[in-house]
């Protein structure tokens, strides 16, 4: 599995949890928080990624706290 299909993934879980949630089981909100937060964890994880490929150095600079 790619982490754009795990983004997906997870989007599609947390629109399922709501639309239940909805139909009055009010134990899948917290469920669908947590989805669309592993979404979004993911998102910025892909964004990190990306960064590092374009710029390693600053990266490293990141990892050494050198960054003010």
């Amino acid at each position: 599995m790619t982490i754009d299909e795990a983004i997906s993934e997870f989007k599609e879980r947390a629109e399922d949890s709501k639309k239940i949630s909805e139909l009055g089981m009010k134990s899948y909100i917290p469920k669908a928080k947590e989805e669309e937060q592993l979404a979004e964890w993911l998102e910025e994880l892909k964004e990190l990624r990306e960064i590092s490929k374009k710029n390693p150095f600053l990266v490293d600079m990141i990892k050494h706290d050198k960054i003010v």
